[in-house]
């Protein structure tokens, strides 16, 4: 006697192919709806072999690779990307086992090797699945996303990247950098010694993304510090940001996300953006100012929809004053007909987002509650009878 699940299996193979790939399709909707930014496997593909191909772009569209070490790379490309490389769009990498066996040997021409460390013996899935991570970069030819928990490196004295045997995912920063067709890259630093990236070693490994729309990166130390909080000798640089004016090149470019930036600056709204950025996100850039953040955003005030800061700006060096706006900074309003979505997470909260009166088409606002927000303040932004923010849902 059939089970109910067995009839149900049959009575799905005797579908059209037709009604097959729209009930594909549906299921697809309602996933991506129920679980947003996460894996999907339809198990509609284990029906039978005509859903299984209906199913294989969504099924095989996304890849997490992180952890993995040889041997389940390897299971992953004999029985399953010779097949369906050509679906994957989006790759996630980072934290593999880190053992470099006989790693002087086996360097890149190309690049430089820190040979302080000498080659040791070990047991071949405690090994850092350098070829196996390489041949699915380059079998997957319609990638267009990566994530990667990564570790930084930076240049020798001829412009390659250094790689560190004691940091074996820098063996992965060359091959990166080739993939021209990336538009979404997202570089999560896993450093345990809190290193930052250097801008040249990231301009290097986007160079030849043209067609970024958006980028996430952690931890980036400035070329050229500048101090945009007083007057002192680094409050001109001869030169300006190397990260910024690459970024300024990119017409596509949609989404900025920074934490920990420390090249975000003055210079930055000096530049002459090709792309329309629609999103920016600041995470703990402890030292970019008020009149820097005013700048950049009123050159972007024709296409900035989402804005998003976090411990950001700062308006004096002074941490004991830093929730206090002085008068000379409460006439920077922020004019964005096109900003749609605020948060705002810093000590001058309330004082702070009053200077957004004048964009009056945001209708989301995220403020996190700190002692300096009281109810007096919102009750006022929030008059009913003559509101600020007549959109706000």
């Amino acid at each position: 006697m059939k089970t109910r699940s067995q009839s149900t299996k049959n009575s799905l193979s005797q579908l059209p192919v037709e009604i097959k790939s729209l009930i594909v399709e549906q299921t697809a909707l309602v996933t991506e709806k129920s679980y947003p930014g996460s894996q999907k496997f339809l198990k509609l593909a284990l029906v039978d072999r005509s859903f299984h191909k209906l199913c294989s772009p969504t099924n095989w569209k996304e890849l997490n690779l992180r952890c993995y070490g040889k041997y389940r790379l390897r299971v992953l490309i004999n029985e399953i990307l010779h097949e369906q490389a050509k679906h994957v769009q989006s790759i996630g990498m980072g934290l593999h086992p880190d053992g470099v066996p006989n790693q002087k040997d086996d360097a890149s021409d190309s690049e430089t090797i820190d040979s302080s460390s000498d080659s040791t013996s070990i047991d071949s899935d405690d090994e850092f699945p350098e070829e196996e991570l390489c041949y699915i970069l380059e079998i997957c030819t319609n990638l267009s996303k990566m994530e990667i928990r990564y570790e930084p490196t930076s240049l020798d004295e001829f412009g390659n990247f250094i790689i560190d045997p004691l940091r074996p995912i820098t063996m992965m920063t060359p091959f990166i950098s080739q993939l021209s067709n990336l538009t979404h890259i997202k570089l999560d630093n896993y450093s345990d010694n809190g290193t930052y990236s250097s801008e040249e070693s990231l301009v290097k490994l986007l160079g030849k993304m043209v067609h970024l729309v958006y980028i996430r990166v952690d931890f980036i130390k400035a070329s050229f510090p500048t101090c945009d909080l007083c007057e002192c000798p680094q409050s001109v640089q001869p030169s300006v940001s190397p990260l910024g004016v690459h970024l300024a090149s990119l017409p596509s470019l949609k989404v900025i996300v920074f934490s920990r930036a420390d090249c975000f600056n003055s210079d930055w709204s000096k530049l002459d953006w090709k792309g329309e950025l629609e999103e920016l996100t600041l995470h703990c850039c402890y030292d970019v100012s008020l009149r820097a953040l005013h700048g950049f955003c009123s050159l972007l005030k024709n296409s900035l929809v989402k804005l998003s800061l976090y411990f950001v700006p700062v308006s004096f060096s002074d941490d004991n004053l830093t929730h206090i706006l002085p008068e000379s900074e409460r006439t920077l309003l922020f004019r964005l007909p096109k900003l749609q979505n605020l948060s705002i997470f810093n000590l001058y909260s309330a004082e702070f987002l009053k200077l957004f009166r004048e964009s009056v088409n945001i209708n989301r606002i995220n403020l996190k509650s700190t002692p300096e927000i009281c109810l007096e303040d919102l009750k006022q932004l929030m008059n009913h009878e003559d509101p600020v923010w007549s959109r706000l849902k």
